[in-house]
């Protein structure tokens, strides 16, 4: 995947600083200029939605939203052992 991200321009890879064996990757400026772009009206929608919201609903949401990817991480960690 990283191959086709790096070929397509999205990502670049270079040498880590502390470890010669390994690599970096790291996103290409442009590329996520180019990608928040194809993004502009599902933000405008997504604001638009969040306005209809106290900000105490909103709180629950993100809440809920941060303990459930919790889950899912420790979840995921107790499949790989």
């Amino acid at each position: 995947m990283i191959d086709r991200l790096q070929k397509a321009g999205y990502v670049r890879r270079r040498p880590h600083p502390d470890d010669r064996r390994s690599v970096v990757v790291e996103a290409v400026p442009d590329a996520l200029a180019r990608i928040a772009a194809l993004y502009t009206g599902f933000d405008v929608r997504s604001r638009r939605l969040m306005d209809g919201f106290t900000a105490e609903q909103l709180a629950a949401v993100h809440a809920f939203l941060v303990a459930s990817h919790e889950n899912a991480v420790q979840e995921s960690d107790l499949l790989t052992k």
